[in-house]
């Protein structure tokens, strides 16, 4: 598309408006004006003409899957290749998905005559996670005169794809010092292993149990089995991405800067992909189910870089779903899919009675063969009705006694769960992520999920 610029504006305002001045005050000069007025829109059309190949041997690239980490500046690569007639600078303008600040983006290249291969990399916000495409590139350049633009717009095939970050501008994320089994220092595990080792002659003091029959029939006196700890076990993140997910949290007060919304199901993609981290470098295997009235999807329990991969990018494009959860179907394909003793990480919201109800009901189905644990997000303005300031209004005192149901519904179901083996726990949205990898590397040290 050619449009005019401001040169030739001025242009027509300077050079055609004093000779149709000169032709009102006397007619008998419009022999010489008229063709001197024709000579403008000859040059235009000139210069027009000569734009026409400018940007035709022009096309803009990009890499099929950009892939970026919430709240993380990062560059937008793509590349300028083709041949240039002539040296022109060109402007360059990406209109950019929702996902990413600011909505266009533009940069402006000077290219020398000659075929050539240029890179730009203009700086970029994700601010939202998920997957889109990139709408739509202009390329736009002057003409030799100046008077007109040549704007050429296209589509770059390439999906932005925005994943949950680890926090911190890095992307990084450390284990604290005091955590137990951090890095390759080494600790001795407690409890007893459950991977069998060899059989041995009993000795006085053994248990039992662990007394193998069969072989001490055979054998003709009493044989005994020894296990070893297991060097690996499983952990999994079960999240909710129901519509509890969803309910915004109200703000702490921190001054730290918050990278993401402020809803649960983004603390609870933000504190499994740190789970699944630790684990990594603890030699463990882990996987993830999603959930919300029925599950979602499942990824078996696995390591390596290329599980790695799977993990993230089965938590990038998640969205929420407007129903509630149904925790008999969700704890029946629990136990059918996982035969294997685990440690089972609930990341969910149990605000509601109905749900918290039904939560510890249905929750012996797994808690008999598994270690479960439920971390759940306790928001910043819930207090019990005599911390924090004292209220002034009407208002604030019932919402302090709403406070105080919603907190005694908490502690009557961790005191449920508890009488079934589980452990409940509800944290600030800051502490989340921290609590559940240290509850894992306790469970770890203790050797409670072998």
């Amino acid at each position: 598309m050619m449009v005019p610029r401001s040169p030739l504006l001025w242009a027509a305002g300077l050079w055609l408006v004093p000779f149709n001045l000169a032709m009102a005050l006397d007619p008998a000069q419009a022999r010489w004006c008229l063709p001197a007025m024709l000579s403008l829109p000859l040059l235009a059309a000139w210069d027009a003409l000569r734009l026409r190949e400018r940007l035709r041997g022009l096309q803009v690239e990009a890499a099929p899957s950009l892939r970026f980490v919430l709240g993380k500046p990062s560059a937008l690569p793509f590349r300028l290749r083709g041949s240039v007639p002539t040296a022109m600078k060109i402007l360059v303008t990406v209109e950019l998905p929702s996902l990413l600040s600011p909505a266009l983006t533009a940069q402006q290249i000077s290219l020398p005559p000659g075929q050539g291969d240029w890179g730009l990399s203009p700086m970029v916000t994700p601010r939202l996670r998920g997957r889109a495409r990139i709408p739509g590139v202009t390329l736009a350049t002057a003409s030799y005169l100046g008077f007109w633009s040549l704007r050429r717009s296209g589509a770059l095939d390439s999906e932005i794809r925005v994943y949950p970050g680890l926090g911190g501008r890095s992307g990084r994320m450390a284990l604290p010092d005091t955590l137990p089994l951090y890095g390759h220092r080494f600790r001795r595990k407690m409890g007893k292993g459950r991977e069998f080792d060899k059989l041995r002659e009993y000795l006085h003091g053994d248990d039992y149990h662990d007394i193998h029959w069969k072989a001490t029939a055979k054998r003709g006196h009493p044989v005994t089995k020894t296990f070893h700890a297991e060097n690996t076990q499983q952990v999994y993140a079960i999240l909710d991405v129901s519509r509890l997910s969803s309910v915004p949290i109200a703000a702490s007060g921190t001054t730290k800067p918050i990278e993401h919304e402020q809803v649960p199901m983004e603390y609870f993609l933000r504190a499994a992909l740190r789970l699944g981290v630790a684990a990594e470098r603890q030699g463990d295997h882990y996987g993830l189910m999603l959930y919300a009235e029925q599950p979602l999807r499942f990824l078996r329990a696995s390591k390596g870089r290329s599980h790695y991969g799977a993990f993230r990018d089965a938590l990038f494009g998640i969205e929420n779903s407007p129903l509630g959860p149904d925790y008999a179907e969700v704890f029946t394909a629990i136990r059918l899919r996982l035969r294997k003793r685990a440690l089972l990480v609930f990341f969910c919201s149990l605000d509601e009675p109905a749900l918290a109800e039904s939560f510890a009901a249905h929750i012996g189905l797994i808690s008999s063969q598994h270690l479960v644990s439920v971390v759940g997000i306790r928001p910043p303005d819930l207090l019990p009705p005599f911390q924090g300031a004292q209220p002034r209004t009407d208002e604030e005192v019932y919402c302090r006694l709403a406070d105080q149901i919603r907190l005694r519904g908490l502690d009557k179901l961790a005191r449920e769960l508890r009488r079934q083996g589980v452990a409940f726990r509800c944290w600030e949205p800051e502490r989340l992520s921290a609590e559940a990898i240290s509850q894992y590397l306790e469970s770890k040290y203790r050797s409670a999920a072998a």
